[in-house]
């Protein structure tokens, strides 16, 4: 056994082990700097393509809610497809035509995503986890809607005829007044009042309904607590692959250079012996790199 730890060759191998970890560690792992933090300057457009009431809102709905630096609002698919196409956009929320249609008629509408996949792995992860926080944020726009559209339906028949009987028994005492006693086109003066009401009870009723809905309308913030390192650093999180790693490699080389050691001197100091100074050194090996 004295002449197997002897040998300078059966030292190699610790040496060899314990160099490929170290250098896994203080080369490869430095290139792992600062975490990613410009992912909020991904420029991202929202494409509006209904231009009605409720699209409008949810678009601008968007722009105040996602945190992005550079969120525009366009009516131009085939523009933004080309952004997306040339790496100038990195994704587009695209609210079709008729949406505001489905969304009144109690139908469910359709929101469509442009991406472009062919980018780095951390952007396209952005761009899956963007999708999923617009999908949740459009949905609970779309349930307050739902409940505006619900009251404005109860309110609206009720605040619409008072109105129109306050009206048309004001024009009609006008009409008598302005004809002198002659007999007045009540149909004309209905719909002359109904035109002139219309807008104004449209107006209250949204506003009523709003009011009603707000309670409803219930959003929580959210905050996160961080346990463990604080550091803003790629390094924390890779050192335990990169450790592993070199210490594997370094194992797996050193277990070469170990065999053919033993394959040499087992000839001169006797196989048993070598054979158990050779575990011997995969301990001390082990113990060393660990």
């Amino acid at each position: 056994m004295s002449k197997w730890f002897s040998n300078k060759f059966s030292w190699l191998a610790i040496i060899i082990a314990s160099f490929i970890s170290l250098s896994f560690v203080f080369c490869a792992l430095p290139a792992f700097k600062h975490m990613p933090t410009n992912t909020k300057n991904l420029p991202i457009v929202i494409v509006n393509q209904d231009n009605q009431q409720i699209s409008n809102k949810v678009a601008s709905g968007l722009k105040d809610d996602l945190p992005f630096k550079h969120l525009t609002i366009s009516s131009n698919l085939s523009q933004t497809k080309h952004r997306i196409e040339v790496r100038k956009a990195s994704l587009a929320v695209v609210i079709p035509a008729g949406f505001n249609k489905d969304v009144r008629a109690g139908k469910q509408p359709t929101l469509n995503f442009v991406v472009n996949n062919a980018n780095s792995m951390l952007q396209t992860n952005v761009n899956q986890s963007l999708i999923s926080r617009v999908q949740s944020t459009v949905n609970a726009q779309l349930t307050q809607q739902s409940l505006v559209g619900m009251y404005a339906k109860q309110l609206a028949p009720k605040m619409m005829k008072t109105a129109m009987q306050a009206g048309m028994k004001t024009a009609i005492k006008k009409a008598m007044v302005a004809s002198k006693g002659q007999a007045v086109n009540q149909k004309k003066i209905r719909q002359q009042v109904q035109a002139q009401v219309q807008p104004k009870i449209e107006k209250q009723v949204m506003a009523q309904a709003t009011k009603m809905a707000a309670p409803f309308n219930i959003t929580a913030k959210s905050s996160t607590d961080t346990m463990g390192t604080k550091q803003p650093n790629m390094q924390h999180q890779m050192a335990p692959m990169f450790i592993s790693m070199g210490q594997y490699l370094g194992l797996m080389i050193a277990s070469v250079i170990s065999i053919m050691t033993f394959m040499s001197v087992r000839f001169i100091g006797g196989k048993w012996k070598t054979f158990l100074g050779l575990q011997i050194t995969g301990v001390i090996t082990a113990f060393v790199l660990a």
